[in-house]
């Protein structure tokens, strides 16, 4: 996955956590809200491959889902292991 996606993922679907008083990614969510233009101008061919997609009651929004696994594969790429951020 390109560096543009990672950093999608990470802005929309990223869990923080503060320690010692720095923002740290501790962890990649499941569901995100995010703007239909910023997501299509990113993943535009493969999105089905990553995300379930489907429109919000709000213009211009979707709801995206990862599927099963990406995010766990996701969290492998970024080298989130929790036990080594708490």
């Amino acid at each position: 996955m390109d560096l543009k996606k990672l950093d999608f993922i990470k802005k929309h679907f990223g869990c923080y956590t503060l320690i010692n008083k720095e923002r740290v990614l501790t962890s990649i969510g499941t569901m995100s809200i995010v703007p239909s233009n910023e997501f299509w101008n990113i993943f535009s061919g493969d999105a089905e491959k990553y995300f379930m997609i489907n429109v919000s009651e709000t213009k211009g929004n979707l709801v995206i889902t990862l599927k099963d696994g990406i995010s766990i594969e996701i969290e492998r790429v970024l080298n989130l292991n929790k036990k080594d951020k708490i």
